[in-house]
C-alpha cells in the first residue's frame, strides 16, 4: 500500500513545480510591466518641465529618455526620497 501512495508524490511535486514556474513567470512579467510604467511616468513628468526647470536640475531635454532608462544615470534620478 505504501508503494501506491508514494508513486503519486513525484507527480504532485511536478504539478507544484509547474505552478511555481507559472507564478514566477507572471511575477517577472508584472515587475517588468510596473518598471516600464514607472519609466513612462518619469519621462512624461520630465517632459512636462520647462527648459529652465530642466536646466536647473542639469538635464537636457534630448537626454530625458536615456537618463530615465538607466543609461548615464543622473544623480537626481537616483534619489530614494
Amino acid at each position: 500500500m505504501s508503494s501506491i501512495a508514494n508513486s503519486a508524490l513525484p507527480q504532485q511535486a511536478n504539478i507544484g513545480n509547474s505552478w511555481r514556474a507559472v507564478g514566477n513567470t507572471a511575477r517577472s512579467w508584472w515587475i517588468a510591466y510596473t518598471h516600464w510604467r514607472l519609466e513612462q511616468f518619469a519621462i512624461k513628468r520630465l517632459r512636462s518641465l520647462s527648459d529652465r526647470e530642466l536646466k536647473d536640475i542639469g538635464i537636457a531635454r534630448s537626454s530625458i529618455e536615456t537618463l530615465v532608462r538607466g543609461h548615464n544615470r543622473h544623480p537626481m534620478l537616483d534619489r530614494t526620497h
